[in-house]
């Protein structure tokens, strides 16, 4: 098949986010950094190197033959999962809190859990296209369902309750728009409801968010205080905001202004007309995906382009509504705006296949 040129718009939309990101990284970090680390440009400097090596690989994912991805999809879910493990091994693993999520290479540190993501939609793409499930449907399944076990396992433990809504909302859309029988995703999921009851609710602090999400005036100082900041923030921010660089939430006030919690930030700098460009970027970006998805040339590419797109509009979406108080409180950055190496790069990566998938569609307007 003739290749065409990749989405224009995709591309554009998502070096917008990507340049609005960076700037409001710094104009989020820079006091935090200082204090910190004696270095205003501290995380500045080290989003650009990520952003640096996530637009390489963007464009390196132009040129990869799509069969590729689904040659890689097993080693690269296995090879996911053994970073998932290595987090708890001391010496190797990083923890913050009671948080272990992370493994460190130099100076910089990374999140298998977004590695898996991807990895994860590689994998389920590949077997949900390549496998006959007419019969014998859970025999089929469960060494699959073993594995992403043992993965969302990981991700429990470490604890990271945001990448395991994440991960279940990957495995519906992908196992659903697959054509496997929706009887056996609902089967799959009512049998894996006491793990998700005892992931949101199993442990005081997970209650306590739940019940700071539904009422968080009544501990404004505690589990309330971060989403009332958020909520402070986008008032402050109004219709226009308060102006880039002179908010005052990131003054000490809103936790994680530069990473889970800048869309806050953003609301307070660029007020309700910056947050809503950037709502409409991503609403606009998961459309796009949609297209291509529904005009790939093959089933397995179909799929592929829908996960995809699920990965990146689930958790911008998610967070969104998280930092707008319609969710409960989770780890989750915003796709290409917050801080995070890891994020952007696999971000990236997977804008990188939609264009090369879009390439082949042939008719992608």
């Amino acid at each position: 098949m003739k290749k065409v040129q990749p989405h224009f718009g995709l591309l554009v939309t998502t070096l917008f986010l990507v340049i609005v990101g960076i700037i409001l990284i710094y104009s989020t970090s820079a006091i935090y950094a200082q204090e910190r680390f004696g270095d205003s440009y501290y995380f500045f400097k080290r989003h650009l190197v990520y952003s640096s090596v996530a637009l390489t690989l963007l464009f390196t994912c132009l040129w990869i033959p799509l069969d590729f991805f689904k040659k890689i999809s097993f080693p690269f879910l296995i090879f996911s999962m053994l970073l998932l493990i290595l987090v708890f091994i001391p010496g190797i693993g990083q923890s913050v809190g009671i948080a272990s999520r992370w493994l460190k290479i130099g100076a910089f540190r990374f999140q298998p859990a977004e590695i898996a993501k991807l990895a994860l939609v590689f994998y389920l793409s590949y077997i949900i296209t390549e496998k006959d499930w007419s019969q014998k449907i859970f025999q089929k399944l469960m060494p699959h369902f073993i594995i992403i076990g043992i993965i969302l396992g990981c991700l429990a433990l470490q604890p990271d309750f945001g990448s395991v809504v994440i991960f279940c909302g990957l495995i519906f859309l992908l196992v659903f728009v697959g054509g496997i029988k929706f009887v056996y995703v609902l089967t799959s999921f009512i049998a894996a409801a006491p793990f998700i009851y005892f992931l949101a609710l199993g442990k005081a602090y997970r209650r306590k968010r739940l019940l700071a999400f539904l009422n968080p005036w009544n501990d404004p100082q505690n589990s309330g205080y971060q989403i009332i900041q958020s909520y402070l923030a986008f008032f402050s921010g109004g219709f226009l905001g308060r102006g880039l660089g002179e908010g005052r939430s990131k003054l000490f006030y809103l936790p994680e202004a530069h990473t889970d919690f800048i869309y806050a930030s953003l609301a307070e700098e660029l007020g309700f007309i910056g947050a809503l460009t950037v709502l409409l970027a991503f609403v606009y970006m998961i459309y796009v995906g949609i297209r291509i998805a529904l005009r790939a040339p093959t089933h397995y590419l179909f799929c592929l382009a829908t996960g995809i797109t699920g990965m990146i509009g689930i958790e911008a979406l998610m967070n969104i509504a998280v930092v707008t108080g319609l969710l409960p409180t989770k780890g989750l950055p915003l796709p290409f705006i917050s801080y995070g190496g890891t994020a952007l790069i696999i971000n990236m990566v997977g804008i990188g296949i939609l264009l090369n998938i879009s390439q082949n569609c042939e008719a992608q307007r």
